[in-house]
């Protein structure tokens, strides 16, 4: 490649990601160029976004995007890549935005359901259960989805995400759902969650602080055995029985399989 042709597209590069829209490379389509970038960046973000895109509205997310798309441009080509960043690149902007305080951790909620729409379908394996009841916990080991989650919220956004219906559904939300959303994140009620991918559908589900550790445990312990004994432990009143009926029921536990003697804590 010649050096003046590099020169002239590493030109074009800049012009793109500039906020001067008169940037003048001597090329008269930069401008339409540009206009072009930031629709791609808004549209993108909408599909990533979209119970934040409802909450602050189709203009303040196109700046946003605009904003976005010039601080983070993309690395890849593949724009469903782009946005990772956003719930970071939220929490750092000043108070000129006049943006809820909780938005980041929002957004935080929305990429992690985002990455499970790419995870690795599920495949259930119900029979292996019984392994259960015939073998040794300490051998054994719970599998869960590919990429499930256990996260922890300051302010209700899972409440709020919830109250929006899937972020797929077209259908107006629940006046009295959103009202209780509301009024969960006006009294500063944390929550906990739990994110896995349920045949093809990201999914997510309030759970309590006994839940969250347990699952934490099951993720993160090299042996069934030793996640039960943490749970006998620490949270003695958990009902697994229960729990893993409900679960399986869920597709948030797949199969029982060998212990993993070398995982990591």
């Amino acid at each position: 490649m010649s050096a003046p042709l590099l020169a002239q597209q590493s030109a074009l590069l800049a012009a793109l990601w500039s906020s001067d829209p008169a940037v003048s490379i001597g090329e008269a389509g930069v401008p339409a160029y540009q206009r072009n970038a930031r629709a791609v960046a808004e549209r993108a973000l909408a599909a990533v976004y979209p119970v934040l895109r409802q909450c602050v509205g189709e203009a303040t997310l196109a700046a946003l995007a605009r904003d976005h798309w010039l601080a983070c441009p993309p690395m890849r080509g593949d724009l469903a890549h782009w946005g990772a960043d956003l719930p970071d690149w939220l929490g750092r902007l000043g108070p000129e935005h006049e943006l809820p305080a909780w938005l980041p951790e929002l957004a935080r909620a929305e990429w992690t359901l985002h990455r499970l729409a790419n995870a690795p379908d599920p495949r259930p394996e119900p029979a292996t259960l019984a392994r259960l009841v015939q073998e040794d916990p300490e051998q054994l080991r719970l599998e869960l989805p590919a990429n499930t989650q256990v996260l922890a919220f300051k302010a209700a956004v899972i409440s709020v995400w919830l109250a929006h219906g899937d972020a797929g559904d077209s259908t107006e939300p629940s006046a009295d759902a959103l009202e209780q959303a509301g009024r969960r994140l006006h009294s500063g009620v944390p929550e906990c969650a739990v994110f896995w991918r349920r045949g093809w559908r990201p999914c997510v589900r309030l759970i309590d602080a006994a839940e969250a550790a347990w699952l934490q445990a099951l993720l993160t312990e090299p042996s069934l055995g030793a996640a039960l004994h943490w749970a006998q432990t620490n949270e003695p009143g958990l009902d697994l029985g229960v729990w893993l009926q409900e679960a399986v029921k869920q597709g948030l536990v797949l199969a029982v399989r060998d212990a993993t003697p070398n995982r990591t804590h």
